[in-house]
């Protein structure tokens, strides 16, 4: 990771998620592009083969789902022809306490909102059915948070994937890099064959 992400890069790389699912009527998220691909939730992209992203400009478009993990709660979307790299990834989330963090999400579907916060707690599990470990903030982690990616603010590049909250309270929980470097290692390993 030779450049870091400004603001700039982080905003014209995050997308707002609307999902039409049959199952569950309409509802939103949050996602990012990471090199080739675009980031998100499982639980904003499960239910339907294709979601439609909204970029900052409000310029709409429609995506596939490529992957979707219940193992990780992460997905995989096409990219929608974004010529940036996306955003940087740190090399770990290995943060100290206090380490201020920001993200731009769509809490409750209103666009591209930024919050600010900082690094809460060592690694942990959450209380959800996955096999991860999740570091531990205190950005605001509503519906529509959920798949933005958290930006160490030092070092300018992501070091988790929000993914949910404690209680509707601010300790928000989100997947780190790691993780997300790893599930995008399987997937990319599934489409060539090699176990």
């Amino acid at each position: 990771n030779s450049v870091a992400s400004s603001i700039n890069d982080v905003a014209q790389n995050t997308y707002k998620v609307t999902n039409n699912s049959m199952v569950k009527g309409e509802w939103y998220g949050s996602a990012f592009s990471v090199g080739r691909y675009i980031i998100t939730n499982r639980h904003v992209a499960k239910g339907s083969e294709r979601v439609r992203l909204t970029d900052i400009n409000g310029k709409t478009h429609e995506t596939k789902i490529l992957n979707i993990s219940d193992q990780y709660d992460l997905a995989i979307l096409e990219s929608i022809g974004n010529k940036n790299k996306g955003i940087e990834l740190c090399k770990d989330s290995n943060l100290s306490l206090m380490s201020p963090l920001y993200n731009i999400g769509n809490p409750r579907g209103e666009p591209f909102i930024i919050t600010s916060g900082y690094f809460s707690g060592s690694k942990r599990p959450k209380p959800f059915n996955t096999n991860s470990d999740f570091i531990v903030h205190n950005l605001i982690g509503t519906q529509g948070q959920s798949g933005s990616a958290v930006i160490d603010f030092n070092n300018k590049c992501v070091v988790g994937v929000v993914t949910g909250l404690l209680s509707q309270s601010i300790v928000g929980f989100s997947i780190p890099v790691e993780t997300l470097v790893e599930y995008i290692d399987i997937y990319e390993k599934s489409l060539i064959g090699v176990k």
